[in-house]
């Protein structure tokens, strides 16, 4: 009696996962209206309603779309398989119902900010970049603007215009007066509506310093009388002021 339950525990399993497989739509991908889904077979088809058999034509593997309609559960003319559909405004192509074993959810574009980010310095004068990754549904995304704060993200200013879906870095060279030890970069994606879907931001605060001045050079000095006068050559346009020191007796 023990190897006949053993047996046959499998067997009755095994029929009813085939079951489900059969007669049930199996698949429980996070597909919710609004949402970017992607057709997963070549030749998926496109009907005209949920279990309809009008096809409106076929979406192939990768096509991109939204949304719009469902969930419903409807078997194909009314016989066999039950499956779930929605309704799906592809891209390009025919729109329709497809059902869901055919359909893969595309997750929501996401950014991360390669640089700047915490404790990084930028110098003035100089040419410095700005880098960021974009993955997900990246094809949501129509424009970036980049921006700047200087005050710890209390208020930002755009120093990129409307840069490609393409780009992923983008060069600024920032000026004297953006000096600060409270920078913060802040990258933002657009679709084409203009409503901003992501954004990546710097991880911490980094440094905008301006270059240490220049010294200067062609010391010269020549003796009137009793006082000494000393000409040089300033090379530098950001010092404050120039600092004398007179050294006396050996090695002077």
């Amino acid at each position: 009696m023990q190897a006949d339950r053993f047996l046959i525990w499998p067997f009755r399993l095994t029929t009813f996962l085939l079951f489900l497989t059969l007669f049930c739509d199996t698949s429980f991908a996070a597909i919710a209206v609004g949402g970017r889904v992607s057709a997963t077979q070549n030749g998926t088809n496109v009907r005209a309603g949920a279990g309809s058999t009008t096809i409106n034509g076929t979406q192939n593997s990768g096509a991109l779309g939204t949304v719009i309609g469902g969930p419903t559960n409807a078997q194909i003319g009314g016989t066999g398989t039950t499956y779930t559909w929605w309704n799906v405004n592809f891209d390009s192509g025919v729109d329709g119902w497809a059902a869901s074993i055919n359909l893969a959810e595309v997750p929501a574009p996401t950014m991360t900010l390669s640089s700047p980010n915490a404790g990084a310095t930028w110098q003035t004068g100089t040419s410095q970049t700005v880098s960021w990754t974009a993955s997900g549904d990246t094809n949501a995304i129509s424009y970036f603007v980049v921006r700047l704060s200087t005050n710890n993200g209390s208020s930002y200013t755009d120093i990129s215009s409307n840069l490609s879906s393409g780009t992923r870095s983008f060069s600024y060279t920032p000026t004297s007066g953006q000096a600060t030890t409270t920078a913060v970069c802040w990258v933002r994606a657009f679709n084409s509506g203009g409503t901003a879907i992501t954004a990546a931001i710097s991880s911490g605060l980094f440094t905008i310093a301006n270059p240490p001045p220049t010294a200067p050079s062609g010391l010269a000095a020549a003796e009137n009388a009793s006082l000494v006068s000393l000409a040089w050559n300033d090379n530098s346009s950001n010092e404050t002021g120039f600092k004398i020191e007179r050294k006396t007796g050996a090695g002077g």
